[in-house]
């Protein structure tokens, strides 16, 4: 090859790179913009429930009419989780909790006498010490008061039955400070053994935590306990990507899942909480978009379940719209590349400070764990990187694309 022919070729090949370079920062530059949109979907519909949630709970307070109860304990939770707060309702259920403890003729218990006359551990302590470690407040000795204690000593008592939802709280609060437990390791194995005992592969093929059957829902409050195992326990992993892959076969061809014979609002939501613990975004998007189906027309925020005595669709604000809430809780922290549930945070050298705001509380990565607020991701400093938004990978191709003509028409100028 002549020293000519040579010259053309090599400019030919950089000229032909550097277009498809240009190509692919093109691409790239979209996928970053369905993101951000994806992203930004997300947090929309994030913050429309945490605050249709927080207004629920608030006017259930000012009417006066329903007393406050755990389950408003655990959805305001939630909503501080978002983001999203309201100082009344915060101040109210501290009150509350007060009220509780101050109450002589009727001592708090972490254990309750269930229908069958056995001891069960009581809902109110896992979602207690969740609110008040989201809130800033100590929890080891709130209002002289230890939550943890009582609920170690309750959790560890082998003749206490245990509720397998509330497993994903009792991890979490160990989780959010290990020092306030005597035997952090002990409840955290406990947890997983519970979990690990309800797990079947029925004849009929489905696969999950068999608690009152396998179910969706089961899959979506029980499975985050075992994330910890995911990587270090081949037997464990198997069983969960069974799990998980039989709950996205129950997708409709919607997006909504099938669930008690037919789309159901909750089981999508917790599908895509699951999903998102285990950072499978393609489903947990798939599960967002068919959530859309549940939405209140009327409502900002609100999701609809079946009045199954009426037959219609109404705003549901005590069961599919607070699991709406921690479905996309957990997707919009996938996204931001937050981690979940079971992940052991390093030993605080201290107690938790109440004096602190409730930021510097916060340790723990899950939709069900205190946290602190969502800061910009490493993917979002490389989103960022192009000076002038969106539009600048086009310049960058055009760019391109000049430097690839220069570099043509320079070696070749003779002949052009």
């Amino acid at each position: 090859m002549n020293r000519r022919i040579k010259k053309q070729f090599i400019s030919k090949a950089l000229s032909v790179m550097l277009i498809f370079s240009c190509l692919t920062v093109t691409a790239e530059a979209e996928e970053n913009t369905a993101g951000k949109q994806t992203k930004a979907l997300v947090k929309a519909e994030l913050d429309a429930t945490a605050r249709a949630m927080c207004n629920y709970i608030k006017n259930k307070i000012s009417d006066g009419q329903s007393a406050i109860d755990s389950t408003d304990i655990k959805n305001y939770t939630l909503i501080l989780k978002s983001g999203y707060s309201d100082e009344n309702v915060t101040g109210e259920l501290l009150n509350y909790i007060k009220g509780l403890i101050d109450d002589k003729d009727n001592p708090i218990s972490a254990t309750y006498t269930d229908f069958s006359g056995n001891a069960a551990l009581s809902n109110d302590y896992p979602y207690i010490i969740a609110f008040l470690n989201e809130a800033g407040e100590n929890s080891s000795d709130f209002n002289g008061y230890n939550f943890n204690s009582a609920l170690e000593e309750a959790f560890l008592d082998e003749a206490v039955d245990v509720n397998p939802y509330l497993q994903q709280y009792i991890v979490s609060a160990v989780n959010f400070n290990r020092k306030a437990f005597i035997n952090p390791d002990k409840i955290i194995k406990k947890a997983h053994k519970a979990i690990l005992d309800s797990y079947t592969t029925d004849e009929n093929g489905n696969s999950g935590i068999d608690y009152w059957g396998v179910s969706v829902d089961n899959n979506g409050q029980c499975l985050c306990v075992l994330k910890s195992l995911y990587t270090t326990d081949n037997d464990v992993k198997e069983k969960l990507d069974a799990a998980i892959s039989w709950t996205a076969a129950q997708f409709s061809d919607k997006g909504e899942i099938i669930s008690w014979g037919s789309p159901n609002s909750s089981s999508t939501a917790l599908a895509m909480k699951v999903f998102s613990e285990y950072n499978d975004l393609n489903n947990a998007k798939r599960a967002f978009n068919g959530m859309v189906s549940f939405k209140s027309s009327s409502i900002e925020g609100v999701y609809e379940s079946i009045n199954y005595q009426t037959g219609e669709a109404e705003a549901d604000y005590l069961y599919t719209t607070p699991d709406a809430l921690m479905g996309l809780l957990a997707y919009y922290r996938a996204i931001e590349g937050i981690g979940t549930l079971d992940v052991i945070v390093p030993d605080k050298n201290t107690e938790p400070d109440s004096t602190k705001e409730p930021a510097d509380q916060q340790e723990t990565t899950s939709a069900l764990e205190t946290t602190a607020p969502l800061e910009t991701t490493a993917a979002d400093k490389a989103e960022a990187v192009p000076p002038t938004g969106d539009a600048a990978p086009v310049f960058v191709a055009a760019a391109i694309l000049l430097l690839s003509g220069t570099i043509y028409l320079g070696v070749n100028k003779r002949h052009v």
